[in-house]
């Protein structure tokens, strides 16, 4: 049986993004150095963005993951940082279409909410 994931402690952790403001605009938001540390009661998830984004996030179940919405977005993230660790079993991304690109995290149990 797997322990309840805090949502809290996962989606507030992924939000210590560092914003790095962007000279000029760019059709893309460029996401890059992703790192997660982690063990089986918390895991802390760090993604540099060139600027700050609007996103949306959302819970899925089954198998039990949190969904973040971004603009589109250029992802060029370490495959060898994106192993699973900690709370997370996996790690996909990608453009979802023209207008925007998503970023799934699957947990190794249920959020708490």
């Amino acid at each position: 049986m797997h322990r309840p994931v805090p949502l809290i402690t996962l989606f507030l952790y992924l939000m210590q993004v560092a914003f790095a403001m962007a000279a000029g605009a760019a059709s893309e938001i460029r996401a890059h150095d992703y790192k997660m540390a982690g063990d089986a009661q918390y895991t802390r998830i760090v993604i540099q963005l060139d600027r700050k984004p609007e996103l949306k996030w959302f819970l899925l179940r089954d198998p039990n993951r949190l969904v973040i919405d971004l603009p589109p977005t250029e992802f060029s993230f370490d495959p060898l940082e994106l192993r699973p660790r900690g709370l997370v079993e996996a790690v996909q991304y990608g453009a979802v279409d023209a207008k925007r690109a998503r970023l799934m995290l699957r947990a190794t149990g249920p959020f708490l909410g």
